[in-house]
């Protein structure tokens, strides 16, 4: 059992069912407002998404994230990313 599904009060230990929230990723296509523009325009078919990889969190999911943006250097190529960004806490991995 994990940390997370205890919660430890005085001696006694009881369960705490940890939940998940549906992060809406199925629809979701970008935060880019020239890449919902054309979305709009053209229609959802005419682009491809895919899986690249998986994250156990939300800071693991924004390192990802900038790794990827870097390698592949996506402020140099024809891309929808007008930025990288974010904040990533080494304890939070």
């Amino acid at each position: 059992m994990s940390k997370k599904d205890k919660l430890v009060v005085g001696n006694e230990r009881k369960r705490v069912k940890v939940g998940t929230k549906d992060s809406g990723w199925k629809d979701y296509y970008g935060s880019s407002k020239e890449l919902l523009l054309d979305i709009s325009k053209m229609g959802k078919d005419k682009f491809e998404r895919y899986i690249l990889d998986f994250a156990d969190n939300k800071a693991d999911l924004s390192l990802k994230e900038i790794e990827y943006q870097v390698k592949h250097n996506v402020l140099r190529v024809n891309s929808y990313n007008g930025w990288i960004g974010g904040k990533v806490f080494k304890r939070h991995l």
